[in-house]
């Protein structure tokens, strides 16, 4: 397991501000998410007056980083501490708004770069009769969550039938 989550000295209080930095990993997901949820519970003994997470360099976050964010938003609430999100990357900002959490995180209702369905690049390789293409999808979030529950009941049938 990765030390830790956070810089040493990114967790830094600025008038009973305590901000908390991602690692160079840049990611918060599975491997590392509960480093900080542990690390903020630790800041809050403290008793800062606010929170401030800074995302703006991490470039992957998975369900378990966003259940992190959402488990260091209610320990603030609990310890009455202000929090808030920082400066957050174009990757937070989609998965946030995929996840419809934006009012929940204080945050108003973010877009992304929401490119229409169809071909986005098409490379012909002539001779060899091949063709390349990259089809871009759009969809809504909770058919991908649908498709996802479906694509973990398939996994563990076909556990389940190898056993």
């Amino acid at each position: 397991m990765k030390e830790t989550l956070l810089h040493n000295d990114s967790a830094v209080r600025h008038n009973e501000v305590a901000r908390l930095c991602p690692t160079p990993e840049n990611s918060l997901c599975f491997q590392n998410a509960s480093d900080l949820t542990k690390t903020a519970r630790e800041l809050l003994k403290d008793r800062p007056g606010e929170l401030v997470l800074e995302l703006d360099k991490v470039d992957l976050i998975d369900s378990s980083g966003l259940r992190a964010l959402l488990d260091v938003r209610k320990a603030c609430e609990a310890a009455g501490t202000a929090f808030r999100l920082g400066s957050l990357s174009g990757c937070v900002e989609r998965i946030i708004a995929m996840s419809k959490l934006n009012s929940l995180f204080g945050l108003p209702d973010l877009s992304w770069d929401k490119k229409p369905a169809g071909p986005a690049v098409e490379l012909d390789l002539g001779h060899s009769g091949w063709k390349i293409s990259e089809f871009r999808a759009v969809s809504d979030p909770a058919v991908i969550s649908s498709l996802r529950e479906r694509a973990m009941e398939a996994a563990i049938e076909a556990i389940r039938s190898s056993s």
